[in-house]
């Protein structure tokens, strides 16, 4: 992804986050009409839920992310 080195991108489906209580709210552009913002508030284990809820799109690279701090 040029311009975002070092970042990775990863997919959530809007009934994930409200049924964790999220509010989803459109917010397309250019290059993406179906992006929506998540908002409410995330608590740790709501956090946790998303992240098992999300699915990879482009991964991290090596040495980037949570399990190389």
């Amino acid at each position: 992804m040029n311009g975002f080195e070092g970042f990775g991108l990863a997919s959530l489906t809007a009934q994930d986050a409200r049924m964790n209580g999220q509010d989803v709210v459109p917010e397309p552009d250019i290059f993406n009409p179906a992006h929506a913002i998540v908002r409410g508030n995330k608590t740790k284990s709501i956090a946790r839920a998303l992240a098992r809820a999300a699915a990879w799109v482009i991964s991290l690279p090596p040495g980037y992310g949570a399990a190389s701090a």
